[in-house]
C-alpha cells in the first residue's frame, strides 16, 4: 500500500513506498529550520559555493499553477500572480518572486520541468541538512 495523502492508499505489487509529510514531525517549517543551519554539508556536495546562497533557503514554487505535465515544458517562469497559493490563500512577496527569477537565470533553467527538479532537489537537501 502506498499512502498518497490523508488516508489515500494505492496498491502497487512488489513496491513499498511511504510518503510522509515531514512538517508533521518537525518543530517548525522547513523554511524556519533552514534559517538556523550554519553548515549546509549535504547541499554543498551538490552545488558550488557561489550558488549556495540561492539554494539554502526554502524555494519558491507555483504549486497550484502546476496542474498538468504540459506545464513542465513551459520555457519561462510563470507570472508572480501564478504563484498564488490556494491552500494558504496567499501571494508570494516581491522578494520571493525576485529570488525565483534569479534562480531561473543563474541555473540556466530551460523549462518548468527543470525548475521543478531543482526545487525538489534543494528541498530534499535542505531537509537532510536540518535533520
Amino acid at each position: 500500500m502506498v499512502e498518497i495523502g490523508e488516508g489515500k492508499k494505492v496498491k502497487s505489487p512488489g513496491i513499498n513506498l511511504r510518503f510522509v509529510d515531514t512538517f508533521k514531525f518537525m518543530a517548525c517549517s522547513l523554511e524556519n529550520l533552514a534559517k538556523n543551519v550554519k553548515d549546509f554539508r549535504e547541499t554543498a556536495k551538490y552545488f558550488p559555493k557561489d550558488k549556495l546562497d540561492l539554494v539554502t533557503r526554502k524555494g519558491v514554487y507555483p504549486y497550484d499553477y502546476m496542474d498538468s505535465w504540459e506545464k513542465c515544458e513551459e520555457t519561462r517562469l510563470p507570472n508572480k500572480k501564478d504563484f498564488y497559493n490556494q491552500m494558504t490563500e496567499s501571494h508570494i512577496s516581491h522578494k520571493d518572486y525576485a529570488h525565483a527569477k534569479t534562480v531561473w537565470k543563474t541555473f540556466g533553467i530551460k523549462n518548468l520541468g527543470e525548475y521543478s527538479n531543482l526545487y525538489v532537489k534543494t528541498d530534499v537537501l535542505i531537509l537532510a541538512d536540518v535533520m
